[in-house]
Protein backbone atom coordinates (compact mmCIF):
# COMPACT_ATOMS: atom_id res chain seq x y z
CA UNK A 1 0.00 0.00 0.00
CA UNK A 2 2.92 2.19 0.51
CA UNK A 3 3.26 3.16 -3.44
CA UNK A 4 -0.24 3.87 -3.27
CA UNK A 5 0.48 6.59 -1.06
CA UNK A 6 3.31 8.09 -2.64
CA UNK A 7 1.30 8.17 -5.58
CA UNK A 8 -1.62 9.74 -4.24
CA UNK A 9 0.62 12.36 -2.94
CA UNK A 10 2.64 12.98 -5.79
CA UNK A 11 -0.94 13.94 -7.70
CA UNK A 12 -1.59 16.24 -4.22
CA UNK A 13 1.74 18.18 -5.24
CA UNK A 14 0.88 18.54 -8.49
CA UNK A 15 -2.53 20.29 -8.12
CA UNK A 16 -1.35 22.17 -5.29
CA UNK A 17 1.57 23.26 -7.16
CA UNK A 18 -0.69 23.87 -10.48
CA UNK A 19 -2.75 26.67 -8.33
CA UNK A 20 -0.03 27.79 -6.07
CA UNK A 21 2.66 28.84 -8.84
CA UNK A 22 -0.20 29.93 -12.06
CA UNK A 23 1.03 33.96 -11.00
CA UNK A 24 4.53 32.96 -11.67
CA UNK A 25 6.36 33.78 -14.79
CA UNK A 26 7.31 30.45 -17.05
CA UNK A 27 10.75 30.14 -16.06
CA UNK A 28 9.70 30.24 -11.99
CA UNK A 29 6.89 28.17 -12.89
CA UNK A 30 9.24 25.67 -14.30
CA UNK A 31 11.97 26.30 -11.39
CA UNK A 32 9.60 25.56 -8.86
CA UNK A 33 8.23 23.01 -10.02
CA UNK A 34 9.10 20.32 -7.41
CA UNK A 35 8.96 22.93 -4.81
CA UNK A 36 5.66 23.12 -2.96
CA UNK A 37 4.85 26.54 -0.38
CA UNK A 38 6.16 25.88 2.24
CA UNK A 39 2.75 26.16 4.36
CA UNK A 40 1.96 23.18 2.15
CA UNK A 41 5.43 21.15 3.21
CA UNK A 42 4.56 19.46 6.06
CA UNK A 43 1.18 18.34 5.02
CA UNK A 44 1.98 16.88 1.39
CA UNK A 45 5.51 15.11 3.10
CA UNK A 46 3.29 13.64 6.63
CA UNK A 47 4.68 10.09 6.95
CA UNK A 48 7.39 10.40 4.26
CA UNK A 49 9.55 13.08 5.48
CA UNK A 50 12.57 11.12 4.35
CA UNK A 51 11.56 10.23 0.85
CA UNK A 52 10.65 13.58 0.35
CA UNK A 53 13.83 14.94 1.88
CA UNK A 54 15.70 13.36 -0.41
CA UNK A 55 13.86 14.20 -3.39
CA UNK A 56 13.75 17.78 -2.36
CA UNK A 57 17.89 17.60 -1.66
CA UNK A 58 18.34 15.99 -5.07
CA UNK A 59 16.74 18.79 -7.37
CA UNK A 60 18.25 21.36 -4.95
CA UNK A 61 21.76 20.30 -6.33
CA UNK A 62 20.47 19.91 -9.82
CA UNK A 63 18.99 24.06 -9.50
CA UNK A 64 22.08 24.94 -8.20
CA UNK A 65 24.60 22.86 -10.92
CA UNK A 66 22.22 24.09 -13.83
CA UNK A 67 22.89 27.96 -12.27
CA UNK A 68 25.89 27.87 -10.92
CA UNK A 69 27.39 27.28 -14.49
CA UNK A 70 24.75 29.17 -16.69
CA UNK A 71 23.60 32.25 -15.40
CA UNK A 72 24.54 32.08 -11.56
CA UNK A 73 20.96 33.29 -10.56
CA UNK A 74 19.93 31.75 -7.28
CA UNK A 75 17.05 33.18 -6.32
CA UNK A 76 14.75 30.01 -5.93
CA UNK A 77 17.56 28.43 -3.79
CA UNK A 78 16.48 29.65 -0.25
CA UNK A 79 13.05 28.52 -0.91
CA UNK A 80 14.57 25.50 -1.71
CA UNK A 81 16.14 24.84 0.97
CA UNK A 82 13.23 26.22 3.20
CA UNK A 83 10.99 23.80 2.20
CA UNK A 84 13.74 21.00 2.63
CA UNK A 85 14.35 21.40 6.09
CA UNK A 86 10.56 22.47 7.02
CA UNK A 87 9.52 18.96 5.19
CA UNK A 88 12.97 17.33 7.29
CA UNK A 89 13.71 19.48 10.65
CA UNK A 90 16.85 16.73 10.64
CA UNK A 91 18.32 17.11 7.26
CA UNK A 92 21.46 19.01 8.62
CA UNK A 93 23.51 19.16 5.29
CA UNK A 94 20.43 21.48 4.35
CA UNK A 95 20.77 24.06 6.57
CA UNK A 96 25.23 23.86 6.58
CA UNK A 97 25.89 23.26 3.45
CA UNK A 98 22.75 25.19 2.21
CA UNK A 99 23.67 28.46 4.19
CA UNK A 100 27.45 27.94 2.45
CA UNK A 101 25.83 28.24 -0.90
CA UNK A 102 23.73 31.07 -0.09
CA UNK A 103 26.24 32.94 1.41
CA UNK A 104 29.11 32.05 -0.95
CA UNK A 105 27.59 31.85 -4.35
CA UNK A 106 23.59 33.43 -3.90
CA UNK A 107 25.29 36.46 -2.06
CA UNK A 108 22.24 35.97 -0.10
CA UNK A 109 24.07 36.27 3.45
CA UNK A 110 20.63 37.53 6.12
CA UNK A 111 19.11 34.36 4.37
CA UNK A 112 21.58 32.05 5.43
CA UNK A 113 21.23 33.18 8.71
CA UNK A 114 17.84 32.88 8.95
CA UNK A 115 17.97 29.35 7.66
CA UNK A 116 20.68 28.55 10.30
CA UNK A 117 18.81 29.94 13.13
CA UNK A 118 15.87 27.97 12.36
CA UNK A 119 18.08 25.10 12.25
CA UNK A 120 19.08 26.30 16.05
CA UNK A 121 15.93 26.02 16.90
CA UNK A 122 14.73 22.79 15.32
CA UNK A 123 18.07 20.62 16.35
CA UNK A 124 19.63 22.68 19.89
CA UNK A 125 21.28 19.21 20.68
CA UNK A 126 23.77 19.78 17.34
CA UNK A 127 27.02 21.94 17.18
CA UNK A 128 27.12 22.25 13.75
CA UNK A 129 24.77 24.92 13.32
CA UNK A 130 26.24 27.19 15.66
CA UNK A 131 29.74 26.72 14.74
CA UNK A 132 28.73 27.33 10.80
CA UNK A 133 26.87 30.46 11.51
CA UNK A 134 29.68 31.82 13.84
CA UNK A 135 31.76 31.36 10.31
CA UNK A 136 28.91 32.83 8.02
CA UNK A 137 29.75 35.83 10.49
CA UNK A 138 33.11 35.96 10.75
CA UNK A 139 33.66 35.60 6.95
CA UNK A 140 30.34 37.30 5.31
CA UNK A 141 28.87 39.96 7.66
CA UNK A 142 32.14 41.00 9.27
CA UNK A 143 30.47 40.79 12.69
CA UNK A 144 33.04 39.45 14.91
CA UNK A 145 31.19 40.44 17.76
CA UNK A 146 28.34 37.59 16.32
CA UNK A 147 30.66 35.29 15.40
CA UNK A 148 32.54 35.20 18.53
CA UNK A 149 29.41 34.81 20.28
CA UNK A 150 28.48 31.71 17.97
CA UNK A 151 32.13 30.11 18.13
CA UNK A 152 32.12 30.33 22.19
CA UNK A 153 27.98 28.44 21.85
CA UNK A 154 29.77 25.74 20.09
CA UNK A 155 32.17 25.05 21.94
CA UNK A 156 29.66 24.86 25.33
CA UNK A 157 28.60 21.48 23.43
CA UNK A 158 29.68 18.43 24.84
CA UNK A 159 32.06 16.82 22.03
CA UNK A 160 31.98 20.09 19.71
CA UNK A 161 35.17 21.55 17.20
CA UNK A 162 37.87 21.68 20.23
CA UNK A 163 39.04 24.69 19.06
CA UNK A 164 35.60 26.70 18.78
CA UNK A 165 36.72 28.70 22.30
CA UNK A 166 40.18 29.63 20.52
CA UNK A 167 38.30 31.19 17.24
CA UNK A 168 36.31 32.91 19.84
CA UNK A 169 38.67 34.74 21.14
CA UNK A 170 40.22 35.39 18.05
CA UNK A 171 37.19 37.45 16.90
CA UNK A 172 37.15 39.78 19.94
CA UNK A 173 40.01 41.17 18.24
CA UNK A 174 39.07 44.71 16.97
CA UNK A 175 40.92 44.42 14.21
CA UNK A 176 41.02 41.69 11.35
CA UNK A 177 44.13 40.16 11.24
CA UNK A 178 44.86 37.59 8.76
CA UNK A 179 45.37 34.77 11.37
CA UNK A 180 42.57 34.82 12.13
CA UNK A 181 40.56 34.39 8.64
CA UNK A 182 43.20 31.82 7.83
CA UNK A 183 42.45 29.86 10.99
CA UNK A 184 38.86 30.05 10.26
CA UNK A 185 39.02 28.66 6.56
CA UNK A 186 41.31 26.35 8.39
CA UNK A 187 38.74 24.79 10.98
CA UNK A 188 35.63 24.61 8.41
CA UNK A 189 38.11 22.70 6.18
CA UNK A 190 38.93 20.31 9.17
CA UNK A 191 35.17 19.60 9.63
CA UNK A 192 33.85 19.02 6.18
CA UNK A 193 34.33 16.06 4.34
CA UNK A 194 32.46 18.33 1.31
CA UNK A 195 34.79 18.89 -1.46
CA UNK A 196 33.09 21.68 -3.10
CA UNK A 197 33.38 23.80 0.53
CA UNK A 198 36.98 22.24 0.90
CA UNK A 199 37.92 23.86 -2.39
CA UNK A 200 36.26 27.57 -1.42
CA UNK A 201 38.29 27.07 2.04
CA UNK A 202 41.30 26.43 0.19
CA UNK A 203 40.74 29.01 -2.43
CA UNK A 204 39.56 31.72 1.27
CA UNK A 205 43.66 30.92 2.33
CA UNK A 206 45.13 31.73 -0.79
CA UNK A 207 43.64 35.07 -1.12
CA UNK A 208 44.64 35.64 2.42
CA UNK A 209 48.70 35.00 1.85
CA UNK A 210 48.35 36.18 -1.11
CA UNK A 211 47.25 39.09 0.00
CA UNK A 212 49.71 38.87 2.68
CA UNK A 213 52.48 38.23 -0.84
CA UNK A 214 52.10 41.57 -2.56
CA UNK A 215 52.07 43.88 1.11
CA UNK A 216 55.40 41.82 1.11
CA UNK A 217 56.82 42.62 -2.33
CA UNK A 218 55.93 46.13 -1.93
CA UNK A 219 57.51 47.18 1.23
CA UNK A 220 60.78 44.71 0.46
CA UNK A 221 61.08 45.36 -3.84
CA UNK A 222 60.97 41.37 -3.76
CA UNK A 223 58.77 38.29 -3.28
CA UNK A 224 59.65 36.42 -0.17
CA UNK A 225 61.62 33.35 -0.49
CA UNK A 226 59.51 31.15 1.51
CA UNK A 227 56.10 31.63 2.57
CA UNK A 228 57.48 31.98 6.26
CA UNK A 229 58.39 35.26 5.30
CA UNK A 230 55.04 35.98 5.44
CA UNK A 231 54.61 36.37 9.17
CA UNK A 232 51.69 34.32 9.92
CA UNK A 233 51.67 30.33 10.18
CA UNK A 234 51.04 28.41 7.03
CA UNK A 235 47.93 25.82 7.88
CA UNK A 236 48.80 22.65 7.55
CA UNK A 237 45.41 20.87 6.13
CA UNK A 238 45.28 16.86 4.87
CA UNK A 239 46.34 16.85 1.41
CA UNK A 240 46.80 20.62 0.45
CA UNK A 241 50.35 22.56 -0.37
CA UNK A 242 50.57 25.49 -0.31
CA UNK A 243 53.52 27.42 -2.66
CA UNK A 244 54.25 30.43 -3.94
CA UNK A 245 53.56 31.02 -7.76
CA UNK A 246 56.25 33.36 -8.67
CA UNK A 247 55.28 33.20 -12.54
CA UNK A 248 51.86 34.55 -11.52
CA UNK A 249 52.92 36.62 -8.40
CA UNK A 250 50.99 34.77 -6.20
CA UNK A 251 50.29 31.85 -3.75
CA UNK A 252 48.63 28.58 -5.19
CA UNK A 253 47.47 25.08 -3.57
CA UNK A 254 48.38 21.47 -4.39
CA UNK A 255 45.23 20.07 -3.99
CA UNK A 256 44.39 15.99 -3.69
CA UNK A 257 41.22 16.82 -6.24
Amino acid sequence: MRWLWVILLCVMLFFIEKEAFEHLPGKGKEELLYFPKRKFASFVSSGYENLWADFVWLKCIQYYGKHRFSDRDFRYLYHILDVLTTIDHRFIPGYTFGAFLLSHDAREVENAISLLKKGMWANPELWQIPFVLGFVHYLYTKNYHEAARYFYLTARYPNSYPHASILASYCMVKEKRPEVGIKVWSSLYEKTRNRYMREKCVEGIEKILTSLLREFEKKEGRLPKTLGELGVEIPYLEGVRFFIDRKERKVKAEVPW
